[in-house]
């Protein structure tokens, strides 16, 4: 995290202060796709505690009482999975993601030399899952670390309140303002 530290600190002030006030710790990718994904549809727009415990509702409708597979989800009726909190629109994307695994599982299996690019196109193809969604992926599962997600709302409040910008940026230009962090964005 030493090369981060300091790269992020020497091509910007501001975050240079921050950084000597936080630390910074690794990036351990998810190796469980499917979970993952899964997790983060479950967790739009929810507080994680709220998340957490539906998560972990979700997780004890299965026998095994871990994270299920693809085609056990695609074996559970919708309602049984609405019992465990998830909003009906939330359990179409998620066997909507279950089905992706299933019909398209080589792409999931060599995920490492696919683009960023190509991942977010790949992922932002199955319903329910946006580009928001497929940056987090990128960095909480690949382990990508030059990924800016324009889109993301805790970021862009952070960001405004940082550098305290009188006016909103556009996702344009707020990607632009980010270069300078390349390659740990």
């Amino acid at each position: 995290m030493d090369d981060h530290r300091k790269h992020l600190a020497s091509v910007d002030s501001v975050l240079a202060i921050v950084l000597e006030k936080v630390s910074l710790t690794p990036l351990i990718p998810r190796s469980n796709y499917f979970e993952s994904l899964t997790c983060q549809i479950i967790n739009q727009q929810l507080s994680e505690k709220a998340a957490d415990t539906i998560t972990d509702r979700f997780i004890k409708l299965f026998e095994t009482q871990k994270f299920p597979k693809p085609q056990e989800v695609l074996q559970v009726s919708d309602e049984r999975l609405r019992s465990s909190g998830i909003s009906y629109s939330k359990v179409s994307y998620i066997k909507n993601v279950a089905r992706a695994f299933e019909e398209d599982a080589s792409f999931f299996q060599s995920l490492e030399d696919v683009t960023d690019s190509e991942v977010i196109m790949h992922l932002t193809k199955i319903k329910g899952v946006g580009k928001w969604t497929a940056e987090m992926f990128l960095m909480f599962s690949l382990g990508r670390e030059d990924i800016f997600s324009s889109g993301d709302q805790g970021l862009k409040n952070a960001i405004d309140h940082l550098y305290k910008f009188k006016k909103k940026k556009t996702p344009e230009q707020l990607e632009k303002f980010a270069t300078r962090w390349a390659p740990y964005r």
